[in-house]
């Protein structure tokens, strides 16, 4: 089940010359490549504002605080950035992965990784993505919540988890794929940007 909440909605947008996606994940990357983004690296404290969101939202539910959390560093990534061009439109977005009420975030090593892929199987956990979508002063910010199950675990599988953690080891982005399975409402980007396909 997949489903999406808005978070902050200011202002109007208009067709955008340009768009901008501040991010170097090359899974983003990818899945937003139909929109041929310039890609634009920034730079957040996100542990800090994780703690101090996760904090101010303690009357929530555990998952709506992820989402609402998730929404606060990806605006803080569309303000980190200085856009002057009214005419471009800025993507930003953060992902959480929640598991009960723990956040799993990067894995800081591939043992680390090791560790937190194993623990997915057999169990079903929440990838939250944060949103945000900024056009001059006009702004859409939302969060969606796919559930994700993954099958037991069974011995065939050993080759195929131990081919993937080998893989590109050294590289924080790779290691950051296991917990990227999240989903972007693509639909909700597009009907924005007028665009009435994602191929």
């Amino acid at each position: 089940m997949t489903y999406t909440i808005q978070y902050q909605l200011l202002g109007k947008f208009s067709k955008p010359k340009e768009i901008y996606l501040l991010s170097q994940s090359p899974r983003r990357r990818e899945l937003l490549a139909f929109l041929s983004p310039k890609i634009v690296g920034v730079e957040v404290d996100e542990r800090a504002i994780e703690r101090a969101s996760m904090n101010k939202f303690q009357a929530f539910s555990f998952l709506e605080r992820a989402g609402r959390t998730c929404c606060d560093l990806a605006l803080a990534k569309a303000q980190a950035v200085e856009v002057t061009d009214p005419t471009i439109l800025s993507i930003s977005a953060d992902t959480m992965v929640v598991f009960g009420e723990t956040i799993y975030n990067k894995p800081r090593d591939r043992k680390e990784a090791n560790t937190m892929f194993r623990s997915y199987f057999g169990q079903t956990h929440q990838v939250v993505t944060g949103v945000c979508l900024k056009q001059g002063d006009s702004l859409d910010v939302f969060y969606t919540v796919a559930d994700i199950r993954f099958v037991d675990y069974y011995p065939e599988l050993e080759p195929v988890i131990q081919a993937y953690l080998a893989s590109d080891t050294h590289s924080e982005s790779k290691l950051a794929d296991i917990h990227s399975l999240w989903t972007i409402d693509r639909k909700r980007v597009v009907d924005k940007l007028w665009i009435t396909s994602c191929n």
